[in-house]
């Protein structure tokens, strides 16, 4: 039980970023102590790991602990249609930075992630999904994983 509550309370203010996991805990408090301690676990990490790339299974939902990481994407993940200049000039509003590689085809357009900030989440609600981008790591740091 000490375990339980320790593992919740480590855990438990970060899922709550998530509207649903806020609700679970307030309704549910019971519950979202066995999910902190029976579902939920921490990935550490070192500065430069990739923690996924675009293409790869994803078999959890992560969330942001601690450390700078980067989440980037191929502007073809964003959509199946070609890209043109209007399209791409909208992406690079929504996000914080665009990076040109060697063509628009390789265009990658990537995000700052923080604590509490989230990915993956179709893979809870979906019996397949693969990773639309790549996270890596731009210093030491954690996230905590609920498994699928």
């Amino acid at each position: 039980e000490l375990l339980k509550e320790l593992f919740h309370e480590a855990r438990s203010p970060i899922l709550s970023a998530h509207s649903f996991f806020e609700s679970l805990g307030e309704k549910h408090r019971r519950v979202e102590r066995d999910l902190c301690l029976r579902a939920v676990w921490e990935q550490y990490f070192m500065a430069d790991d990739r923690i996924f790339s675009e293409g790869d299974t994803c078999s959890s939902m992560y969330f942001v602990s601690r450390g700078d990481l980067s989440y980037t994407f191929s502007a073809k993940a964003e959509s199946a249609r070609p890209i043109d200049l209007k399209h791409l000039a909208k992406l690079a509003t929504r996000w914080k930075y665009v990076r040109s590689l060697s063509s628009p085809r390789a265009l990658e357009v990537g995000e700052q992630m923080k604590r509490g900030d989230w990915l993956s989440e179709p893979v809870l609600w979906l019996t397949r999904w693969e990773h639309m981008g790549g996270l890596w790591a731009n210093s030491d740091g954690s996230v905590i994983i609920i498994r699928a």
